[in-house]
């Protein structure tokens, strides 16, 4: 399926006590998004925030999506030369990024993965387990070298995946546009990732609700959390499609460390919030911790990164086993 990029936009105001805000909502590239001003605006901003959002979108379109045929990253992949390619400088300073957090998770987020998720896909689809990717030593971040504006493959079957970036970078980037613009006091939503500036107009943080991975609900203090500039992300087993082989369920998430998707287990972690100064960082870091099968590990891995982190923090859940862990 490729996914191409449409943008729906609809935009109106309404009152909280008397002090108005104004509503942008949408979808892009088949997920809504929405976006909140803690203020009126006039005809002429109005339109200079729409047109934020068109360019945002279609930056991440052009240069980031994998359903995108002919974006600069589907260029790249579907190349098998091992030379050096010539890159934009935005798409430099984005895998600069992509570095520092396969750095800081230690190797658990690698967007990698890209060139052994399609052999994977269709196996689980016949119900099979693949025994080994036809691409699998192509996944690791020693497979390409990046300097500036220039990237090329060591393994000329690899292929990066940023979607598990690009809804965090998509995020930040409509945000810090419309900080440039002089705009304050915000809430920008894609597809469930967030990032909020200042306050709400009410004079108070912005509130957000967490999903509830099962019927039962989440704690208080883990089902509703308060941001001022600063950005969540979840990530969880239960969102997303699963394959089901014999005894053994795997979902979407890939294990770059064991190249495969990883297991649904009874004592693994079924949602991870992260709560950080941008959304592309909670977004990283979310993914790589539900690539752990077992909690206490998730756990342990989460507290390294917070003790080095101070201004992250990690809300885990199982509810089956009855496990709501806060690491700050």
């Amino acid at each position: 399926m490729i996914r191409v990029f449409l943008l729906f936009i609809l935009f109106f105001c309404s009152a909280c006590e008397n002090k108005p805000l104004t509503h942008f909502k949408g979808w892009a590239m088949t997920m809504p998004y929405r976006i909140v001003i803690g203020k009126k605006l006039t005809k002429k901003e109005q339109n200079k925030v729409l047109n934020i959002i068109y360019d945002s979108f279609k930056e991440v379109d052009l240069i980031y999506n994998n359903w995108n045929p002919t974006s600069e990253i589907s260029l790249f992949n579907n190349s098998e030369t091992t030379e050096w390619i010539e890159i934009s400088p935005k798409l430099s300073r984005f895998l600069e990024k992509c570095h520092d957090y396969v750095k800081l998770s230690q190797n658990r987020f690698d967007p990698t993965i890209g060139s052994i998720f399609a052999d994977w896909q269709q196996s689980l689809q016949k119900r099979q387990v693949l025994e080994k990717a036809h691409a699998q030593d192509s996944v690791g971040w020693n497979t390409i070298e990046i300097k500036k504006n220039a990237l090329r493959k060591t393994h000329k079957l690899c292929k990066l995946d940023f979607c598990a970036l690009s809804k965090g970078y998509a995020v930040d980037l409509i945000m810090e546009k419309l900080r440039e613009n002089g705009f304050h006091n915000m809430f920008v939503e894609w597809g469930g990732e967030i990032k909020c500036s200042g306050t709400h107009p009410q004079e108070r943080e912005w509130l957000i609700e967490i999903q509830s991975p099962e019927k039962e609900g989440l704690p208080e203090d883990f089902k509703y959390i308060h941001l001022k500039d600063q950005a969540i992300a979840t990530s969880g087993n239960f969102m997303m499609y699963e394959w089901k082989v014999k005894e053994e369920s795997f979902f979407h998430i890939f294990n770059p460390l064991k190249k495969r998707p990883v297991k649904k287990t009874e004592n693994g972690p079924t949602s991870v919030t992260v709560i950080a100064p941008d959304c592309i960082t909670a977004d990283a870091l979310a993914t790589a911790c539900m690539t752990f099968e077992e909690l206490t590990d998730a756990i342990t891995w989460a507290e390294k990164i917070v003790e080095k982190n101070p201004n992250i923090t990690f809300y885990m859940v199982n509810p089956k086993q009855k496990v709501f862990k806060k690491i700050l």
